[in-house]
């Protein structure tokens, strides 16, 4: 048995960056890192890969709001599904996980 380590991934641009409170909008995330593994040999996290959507605490913890199945195209594009702002948030913070 096997454990894999992997360098973060780095979102660097969303586009677009923004979309309704109802959510469903496409959203596409470009940046680095995001297929640190080879898929037909290593391991397959292709459904443990997710878009993160969330803000942090006043004392700077990650408090992940919701989350929603990320479709990695490239190790530099990825696209994901905004998921409905049942918080009525401003704003809220993307990041991605390649392990849930």
């Amino acid at each position: 048995m096997y454990y894999w380590y992997y360098n973060d991934i780095d979102i660097t641009k969303i586009e677009p960056d923004f979309g309704e409170m109802a959510g469903g909008t496409k959203v596409t995330l470009k940046g680095k890192e995001y297929m640190p593994f080879d898929f037909s040999s290593d391991i397959d996290n292709q459904n443990d890969t997710f878009c993160q959507w969330g803000t942090f605490t006043k004392n700077g913890d990650w408090y992940p709001v919701r989350k929603s199945a990320a479709q990695v195209l490239s190790s530099t594009i990825a696209e994901c599904v905004s998921p409905e702002n049942y918080l009525h948030l401003d704003y809220v913070w993307v990041n991605m996980t390649l392990n849930n």
